[in-house]
């Protein structure tokens, strides 16, 4: 049987100061969201627009503290965010207008405190087929610096990004036939963008990985560097844990990466990845000893660092099993740990 609300019952319990009931619960986050109505109490100057049917503010009342997180929304015609106004305890009001192309509705401006002391603003320019070129930032609205610029491959893919107004850094992307990523940078060597080499003015980069999908997933055009598959024995030690040669439905069937930065001996690692029949992760095997020789060393019977286990209840909760990388200061066996997330 259905129950009748009366509605001025039911607009007392969405205006009721105290929900949820401070007696039945103890509040420690709080988020309140108003919708049509302009806030009252707020920056005057701050002129909220087009509210029918959208968010007008926000607040964020936390457990002891005295003030309240306020997030205000002006609207244009067509519904995007014209200006944003923040009220942040210690600091005050901060406000952020957007501006946008009245055709492609890209955002081509972001002004944060405009026309106030500590003004900082965003511009950004799209090709022909709305793809972001370029972003640029400058504090004045004169001088500008080219923090990044995109460049994409003839058939519409990202191919590279380059960082900073001296190219600092350059990342470069590379696909496989079905449109899969394969990798970012190239680990070790080869990389695509020649980064960091003699008489470039782009640094070395900072990090790299690559994917494995299936043996023969990806072959470069042009380049005659070894990929990170046949170089670094993937694929053997892939077949050494699941006795297939790879994966063709989009899973990930090991993932390599190259992080020089590291403060450890071994920058470069790898992880093999298992799945069940319904496509589900439910282990992962890490390979960490590592040299430019040989590649990937065979892994032995005990468990490794990073290595961890996946299994699933009937309602799809998850179960983790973890073994991390200090293995010896915990309980036999890699002191696995267990929890449902």
């Amino acid at each position: 049987m259905l129950t009748v609300i009366n509605p001025d019952s039911l607009q007392f319990y969405v205006n009721y100061p105290r929900f949820p009931d401070a007696a039945q619960y103890r509040l420690r986050d709080l988020t309140l969201t108003r919708y049509d109505e302009p806030i009252v109490n707020a920056d005057s100057s701050f002129i909220q627009e087009n509210l029918r049917s959208r968010v007008s503010w926000t607040a964020l009342i936390e457990e002891g503290a005295q003030d309240t997180v306020h997030t205000i929304y002006s609207y244009d015609p067509h519904g995007n965010v014209k200006s944003l106004l923040q009220e942040l305890p210690g600091i005050g009001y901060k406000r952020t207008d957007y501006v946008y192309d009245l055709i492609s509705g890209n955002v081509n401006f972001v002004l944060y405190q405009y026309n106030e002391p500590d003004q900082f603003i965003h511009q950004y320019s799209y090709d022909a087929d709305n793809r972001i070129q370029e972003v640029k930032t400058s504090t004045d609205g004169f001088i500008w610096n080219s923090d990044a610029r995109y460049i994409y491959y003839p058939h519409g893919p990202l191919a590279r990004v380059e960082l900073g107004e001296y190219n600092v850094q350059g990342i470069d992307y590379y696909y496989t036939l079905q449109g899969w990523l394969k990798g970012v940078n190239m680990p070790v060597n080869g990389d695509p963008g020649t980064d960091g080499q003699d008489g470039l003015r782009t640094g070395t980069d900072a990090m790299a990985f690559t994917l494995g999908y299936y043996e023969g997933d990806f072959k470069s055009i042009g380049q005659n560097s070894p990929l990170p598959d046949q170089r670094d024995q993937l694929w053997d030690r892939y077949r050494e844990q699941s006795s297939s040669t790879g994966l063709y439905n989009g899973n990930i069937a090991w993932m390599e990466t190259d992080l020089p930065g590291l403060a450890r001996d071994n920058r470069v690692q790898a992880m093999l990845y298992g799945y069940d029949q319904l496509h589900r992760i439910v282990q992962a095997r890490s390979l960490t000893e590592y040299s430019l020789e040989s590649g990937f060393a065979a892994r032995g019977n005990d468990p490794s660092p990073y290595d961890v286990d996946y299994s699933y209840d009937p309602n799809e909760g998850q179960t983790l099993r973890k073994c991390p990388e200090d293995i010896f200061s915990l309980e036999p066996g890699c002191g696995l740990i267990n929890f449902t997330a």
